[in-house]
């Protein structure tokens, strides 16, 4: 396309675009802009309607491109730690719950001797699990609170 017939194309989206109300006036210059352009035009540059050029918006952009997205990176491995349920299910497999056990002594080996920080609110649903799957029992101990062992 020559420059005679870019700025005819210019002054003709300028002139749609000062028929509509001033905060549409960009959008109708850059819709009016597109029909006037051929298919298949480079989108590049933008020109407002106050003449100022700026680039086409990364949605825009995005829009367009016709390249393969990138995939979001695939993990490898396990993740970093283990959930409550699988952290607790260790202690059971190692033989932890041969004794009577309360939550916070769960918490407590968890934490200084497997490494895991866990907050009471996320072992409680853990345990109660085990225990409705038959894999630990509890009982209440004098001070009201529940000590779990092996079954």
């Amino acid at each position: 396309m020559d420059d005679q017939r870019l700025k005819e194309v210019f002054k003709r989206a300028a002139e749609i675009a000062r028929s509509v109300p001033r905060g549409l006036q960009e959008v109708a210059f850059n819709r009016a802009l597109d029909g006037f352009l051929p298919a298949g035009a480079p989108q590049g540059r933008r020109r407002t309607a106050a003449g100022k050029t700026r680039r086409p918006s990364k949605k825009a952009e995005e829009h367009h491109e016709t390249r393969e997205k990138p995939r979001p990176k695939q993990r490898s491995g396990k993740a970093g730690r283990p959930g409550p349920k699988a952290a607790v299910e260790g202690l059971l497999s190692a033989g932890y719950f041969s004794k009577a056990k309360t939550i916070g002594e769960v918490q407590t080996e968890l934490r200084d001797h497997r490494g895991h920080a866990y907050k009471l609110v996320e072992l409680s649903p853990a345990l109660v699990r085990l225990i409705r799957s038959e894999q630990l029992r509890r009982k209440k101990n004098q001070d009201g609170q529940y000590e779990y062992t092996a079954k």
